[in-house]
């Protein structure tokens, strides 16, 4: 039986305590990475001890296990050399600040929004000396760069943001879209139709992690383990990633 089978009230209550204990996970992943990324594509990058959304999914960020299916896309885009950075639903910047800290001459927009998000996407730029970090609460300025790299996770905006119009200034700018399919089916292929022209295209799904890379986790129960890990998505999710044809 899933959560999802327990009836009402019984389900409510399990979900509070599960989100609870999440968040004790998290504190203690918090304490002993002294909030720094363990590993992936941003390793060393210093995460503020707030969040902005949900619970924060905090733990998988630490270890460095967060969303990554995209690793090695991120390293590809990163090689691309972009001239630019836009991430369209920033959060705390966990994106953000993690390209601006590889790429630290390339100017980076972060848009939310959420004027908390931005508060503390901000907060983040400035731990980690980041100050080309641009955080702002609308999505624009595109049509100032040619070859932008666009980071994007809008809880289903995807298909008005990247709409006919934006991607006439898209043909030499790299794509990393969460897809929220589950919101709205017609997500992922209209946004393919819209870009096949002009962009070579993947999707990446979620997989599933590892928990022994991490000797931290080793006296933690087994529910425990799970829970540093996990990023409570609603099902199975997955990305769409357009390479710029003009720039292969």
């Amino acid at each position: 039986m899933t959560l999802i089978d327990y009836p009402g009230a019984i389900g409510q209550i399990l979900q509070v305590a599960l989100a609870a204990r999440c968040l004790e996970v998290a504190e203690y992943v918090s304490t002993k990475t002294c909030n720094i990324v363990q590993s992936g594509p941003f390793a060393g990058m210093t995460i503020p001890e707030e969040h902005s959304w949900g619970i924060g999914d905090r733990a998988p960020k630490l270890l460095g296990t967060y969303e990554q299916e995209l690793h090695p896309a991120i390293e590809k885009a990163i090689t691309r050399s972009p001239e630019a950075i836009f991430n369209a639903g920033s959060a705390e910047g966990y994106y953000a600040v993690g390209l601006a800290r590889r790429l630290p001459e390339v100017p980076v927009y972060a848009f939310d929004l959420n004027p908390n998000a931005r508060r503390i996407c901000q907060q983040a730029a400035e731990l980690n000396n980041t100050p080309r970090v641009a955080v702002k609460s609308a999505f624009q300025l595109l049509n100032n760069f040619n070859n932008a790299l666009i980071v994007m996770d809008v809880e289903g905006e995807e298909i008005n943001l990247l709409n006919p119009e934006i991607i006439t200034y898209l043909h030499r700018c790299d794509v990393i879209v969460e897809c929220h399919d589950f919101l709205n089916p017609a997500i992922t292929e209209t946004l393919k139709r819209r870009m096949d022209d002009t962009h070579n295209m993947e999707v990446i799904y979620e997989n599933t992690r590892d928990w022994s890379d991490f000797p931290m986790l080793d006296k933690l129960c087994s529910l425990d383990r799970y829970l540093a890990l996990a990023e409570h998505r609603p099902c199975l999710m997955h990305w769409l990633v357009a390479w710029a044809k003009e720039r292969t």
